[in-house]
């Protein structure tokens, strides 16, 4: 069981650590059997929403670093996304001061989006921070 198909994790530091996803991943490769469960899967949307009491997924907001998961999920089951600038996007988007480089961040989402739908509605650098709207 992978309950956590990221396959790389960052740390406040900046340093990149394998995830569960790949381990998942290379086991799959090898012949394992492998059941995901987590962020992009609806089941995890489902549970957090059964959790919290609500109806439908108007007060939720999926918060996370990663397009093909965080985020992709998040759309996927309807709900509004966050995407955290300073995670795994942080040597793409991030200028040396800390703040994020719009410009490669929309080229980023931009490229994403015409592979799948993975188009945050809110970003920040990190999370705790000023959110900013994509659009």
């Amino acid at each position: 069981i992978c309950a956590n198909p990221d396959r790389e994790v960052v740390t406040m530091d900046g340093t990149v650590y394998p995830c569960a996803g790949e381990i998942a991943e290379h086991y799959q490769a090898i012949g394992g059997e492998v059941l995901y469960f987590g962020k992009p899967y609806p089941q995890v949307y489902e549970q957090a929403q059964m959790m919290l009491g609500l109806e439908d997924g108007a007060r939720i907001l999926a918060i996370g670093d990663n397009l093909d998961t965080d985020i992709r999920g998040g759309n996927a089951f309807g709900v509004d996304t966050l995407l955290i600038t300073g995670g795994v996007l942080r040597g793409s988007v991030m200028r040396q001061d800390g703040t994020c480089d719009h410009k490669a961040l929309r080229d980023i989402v931009e490229a994403q989006k015409n592979a799948h739908p993975n188009m945050p509605r809110y970003y920040c650098e990190r999370f705790g921070l000023n959110v900013a709207a994509i659009s």
